[in-house]
């Protein structure tokens, strides 16, 4: 009997070792693609070390240029503002022998103040508006006349048909009266 036990287990055995034999092999061909993806990722963070990148270098470069956009526009307007004011500096001052009447629509801006440009330039915002309001209510008003034109226009068509159709009426019976007496 122990003939027969000892090949079974002998058979079990191999069969454990068989069954090992290629559990090991799988093992070393796993941590040897372990081990390629190990140098890969490897690979893969020197680079991000040497060049480093993230999922929102797209927006800060978007809004760097953005930015030196907005410095070149400030730069610009800053460059524009030193000028006006450097010919600000360069304007005369009007003396007090100066006989300009500033409700002309004339004016000579060579010998004219800070203070009373912005007051002609105010003086012709307020033109500006009341002249729009009188073209508006002259637009208003012409619009109510006009209506009012054709209004009486169609009267008057009207009241000549009328008068029209009462002279043939009345031609009509004033020569019958004269057949008739």
């Amino acid at each position: 009997m122990c003939e027969k036990v000892i090949p079974c287990g002998l058979e079990h055995l191999r069969n454990v070792l068989q069954m090992e034999t290629e559990r090991r092999d799988a093992a070393r061909i796993r941590c040897a693609d372990l081990g390629r993806q190990m140098e890969s990722f490897e690979a893969m963070a020197e680079m991000g070390r040497r060049q480093p990148t993230s999922c929102m270098d797209a927006a800060v470069d978007k809004q760097a240029a953005t930015n030196n956009a907005l410095a070149a526009q400030v730069a610009t307007t800053r460059d524009q503002l030193d000028a006006l004011s450097r010919s600000f500096r360069n304007i005369e001052v009007c003396s007090k022998e100066c006989d300009l009447n500033m409700r002309d629509l004339i004016v000579d801006y060579a010998c004219i103040t800070k203070a009373e440009l912005l007051k002609e330039v105010k003086r012709f915002e307020r033109m500006q508006i009341d002249l729009k309001s009188n073209i508006d209510r002259l637009q208003f008003r012409l619009d109510c006349e006009s209506k009012q034109y054709y209004s009486l226009l169609d009267q008057f068509q009207k009241l000549q048909i009328e008068l029209y159709y009462l002279q043939n009426l009345g031609d009509k019976y004033s020569f019958r009266s004269f057949f008739v007496h």
